[in-house]
């Protein structure tokens, strides 16, 4: 299994290793990762492990959360809500 050239992942690696939105947590330091995991990914970018436990997590920008208007950094692209309790109750109010 050989790295593309354009830095992307290829399928096999996704398949046989890891999954994309699992690497990309990693890579970016969201993730807690496991030992094994970190070496794979590390192996395959050849870097070494050290480097990539190094590298400062992304962080996403600070936003409001939708229920209860508390700022707060989500753990997720996507996360609307600062807790699983905000979510929950925005849920019981739609139904």
């Amino acid at each position: 299994m050989q790295k593309k050239q354009s830095g992307q992942l290829d399928d096999a690696f996704f398949a046989s290793v890891l999954s994309k939105e699992r690497t990309e947590a990693i890579l970016n330091g969201r993730a807690g990762a496991t030992i094994r995991e970190h070496n794979n990914v590390a192996k395959y970018y050849k870097i070494s492990s050290r480097e990539l436990l190094e590298q400062p997590p992304v962080t996403s920008p600070e936003r409001n959360c939708e229920y209860c208007g508390n700022l707060f950094i989500p753990a997720k692209p996507k996360a609307v809500y600062c807790s699983d309790s905000c979510r929950n109750k925005a849920f019981r109010e739609k139904n």
